[in-house]
């Protein structure tokens, strides 16, 4: 009696392009560009979530602004140091839901995570416009115009790694 075990090899398909079969759905650029929204938008949020309660010197100010702007108070409200954009878009959300004092740093922290998702929606616009336009800049000596399978990780990890700081106004 012989206490033997016999392996059988698993044969791959050979794959003549140089991927890896496995990870041919990630040579997909619309799943791509899914998996790299959703894992913004997930770590966005999270950052946001965990840092809701959070107010730096910036942020004070914005809210006293916003307040300011709520109260029709327009000496303090109008400067010309703070950029108006924010204080407005925070005394709009202020406004229509009328948080306690707790809560109002996170909706400023909300407000920033919607200012997140505009730039992402602005970047995959203009994103997607270079990537339909790339061929025009091509060197005609290129052999493979491999523009989603090196472009779009570098644009979207470049674009994502500086944004997620959502924590600050």
């Amino acid at each position: 009696m012989s206490n033997s075990v016999t392996y059988e090899k698993q044969v791959l398909p050979l794959n003549l392009s140089g991927g890896v079969p496995e990870l041919d759905w990630l040579r997909n650029p619309h799943i791509l560009r899914g998996v790299c929204w959703t894992i913004a938008l997930v770590a966005g949020f999270l950052q946001t979530w965990a840092a809701r309660f959070s107010v730096t010197p910036d942020a004070n100010s914005y809210l006293d602004i916003a307040s300011a702007y709520l109260r029709g108070d327009w000496h303090n409200a109008l400067n010309s140091y703070w950029r108006p954009l924010f204080s407005w878009l925070l005394a709009l959300a202020l406004g229509i839901f009328h948080p306690a004092p707790y809560w109002e740093s996170t909706l400023l922290h909300l407000v920033n995570f919607a200012g997140l998702l505009a730039a992402l929606a602005c970047f995959e616009f203009f994103f997607r416009f270079f990537l339909c336009h790339a061929e025009e800049f091509r060197s005609s000596e290129d052999p493979k115009p491999a523009l989603h399978d090196g472009w779009l990780p570098l644009g979207n990890t470049s674009f994502y790694a500086y944004p997620l700081d959502v924590g600050r106004p």
